[in-house]
């Protein structure tokens, strides 16, 4: 196909029954690009994936280029993330993140989930095995590592008020009203990143056990353990005993994590102030004076 002259395929990223994703350079730009490769008959799943990415449009979610038919295959093409992905980082680490770096990433994924609720986008499958990291040159001259959420394949357009019940997402980090079948709305999905929250705290799952049905009754009956009270600060505890709430009501929306002073502090970390204006609106000169006040950061 014409589309494939210019590209060199370089690896299969990841494989599965209907699909691959595999990565292709551009030979003339050498830019990197994945091509998400489905088979046809799951062409209803994949067009309501790709019509959801075309909507999409931040810094912090994986950017759809474009999509085609060719052969009895769907193909999507997106950017490429070149630093791998937060359950590779976790798995490498050997001494516990810091605060800051902990919030370095947690207020990006933050940022991310923003931008799908405030369209009434569930993601329905948050986890660091979807969460990608690329290398950028930030304005310091530092270089660091940016946070692309991606992995859109079960999200789904909701309106307001609605409930789900399909039971879909990685079993481990299921929210308990998932797993008890009640309904669940976006708070589910803030259960799913105070998960990330947790492991990027512990390096470990929130829960374990020796079969799916132990996880899922942990899940429902118990309560996590506390984060490191000697690493980390009160109000980051809070946020994720906020987050992992067995009860979803409890838990806060992410804009009401994002008004936070100890997270709203972040923002102009990582969106411009035009951007800014766009997703927060009237917060935006509090955000921004947050900021130019704050030494920390």
């Amino acid at each position: 196909m014409q589309f494939f002259d210019s590209l060199q395929f370089i690896e299969i990223i990841s494989k599965g029954q209907n699909y691959e994703t595999l990565l292709y350079r551009d030979k003339k730009t050498s830019i990197n690009y994945v091509i998400k490769k489905i088979k046809i008959d799951n062409a209803t799943d994949v067009t309501l994936e790709v019509n959801i990415l075309k909507t999409l449009s931040h810094s912090n979610i994986v950017r759809y280029i474009e999509s085609f038919i060719d052969d009895g295959y769907f193909y999507i093409v997106m950017d490429y993330a070149d630093s791998g992905d937060l359950y590779q980082l976790i798995s490498q680490r050997r001494h516990p993140f810091t605060e800051t770096e902990v919030m370095y990433y947690f207020v990006q994924l933050l940022l991310a989930l923003k931008h799908l609720h405030d369209r009434q986008i569930l993601h329905r499958d948050i986890q660091t095995q979807k969460i990608f990291l690329n290398q950028i040159n930030a304005a310091d001259g530092a270089q660091r590592l940016q946070v692309k959420l991606g992995g859109f394949d079960k999200a789904k357009v909701t309106t307001p008020g609605q409930m789900e019940y399909e039971q879909v997402g990685t079993p481990y980090n299921l929210s308990p009203e998932i797993i008890r079948e009640k309904g669940y709305n976006d708070k589910a999905d803030i259960w799913s990143l105070g998960y990330v929250l947790y492991e990027l705290c512990t390096l470990n799952p929130v829960f374990t056990g020796y079969s799916l049905y132990v996880i899922k009754t942990k899940i429902i009956m118990e309560k996590h353990s506390p984060i490191d009270s000697s690493k980390y600060s009160q109000d980051l505890s809070d946020i994720v005993n906020l987050m992992l709430s067995k009860d979803p009501e409890k838990r806060p929306s992410v804009n009401q994590l994002l008004a936070l002073p100890i997270i709203r502090k972040w923002i102009p970390r990582f969106l411009s102030e035009k951007m800014i204006s766009k997703e927060f609106g009237y917060l935006c000169e509090k955000v921004v004076k947050d900021n130019k006040e704050d030494k920390t950061l």
